[in-house]
C-alpha cells in the first residue's frame, strides 16, 4: 500500500495544533505541529507535505519527517538558536560584502573622486 494513503485510499489526517509551516518554491510544505492525540505522549511533528496533482489533496511524505519528543524539544531549541546566530552573522557578512562590491563598482564606473 502507498505510504501516503490509509487503507481506504484517503490521505492521513493532519492532526495536532499547527505551530508553523515553511513553504518551499515547489509548493511543498514543512509542517510543524504539536500532536497530543497520537496514542501516547505528546510530540512535535515535523513533516514534509506535498500537494498531489492527481487529486489536489495534501499528503505527507512517507520518508521525510520526524517526531520530536518533549524532552528533546529543548535540545532542538538550543541547536536552532545556534544556527540562527550563525545565519544572522553570515547574512550580515554577506550584506557588508555586497555593499562593498557595489561601492567599488560605483567608484570604478565614475572614476576616482576629484581632489
Amino acid at each position: 500500500m502507498d505510504e501516503n494513503r490509509t487503507a481506504g485510499g484517503e490521505p492521513p489526517a493532519d492532526t495536532g495544533e499547527p505551530l508553523g509551516a515553511i513553504r518551499f518554491h515547489n509548493g511543498d510544505e514543512l509542517r510543524f505541529r504539536w500532536v497530543t492525540d497520537g496514542g501516547g505522549d505528546p510530540y512535535l511533528s515535523v513533516w514534509l507535505w506535498h500537494l498531489w496533482r492527481e487529486d489536489g489533496r495534501w499528503r505527507p511524505d512517507g520518508r521525510r519527517g520526524l517526531r520530536v519528543h518533549p524532552r528533546e524539544v529543548v535540545l532542538w531549541q538550543r541547536a536552532l538558536g545556534r544556527a540562527q546566530r550563525r545565519a544572522t552573522r553570515w547574512r550580515a557578512e554577506l550584506d557588508a560584502e555586497l555593499t562593498e562590491r557595489a561601492a567599488r563598482a560605483a567608484a570604478d564606473k565614475h572614476g576616482p573622486a576629484a581632489a
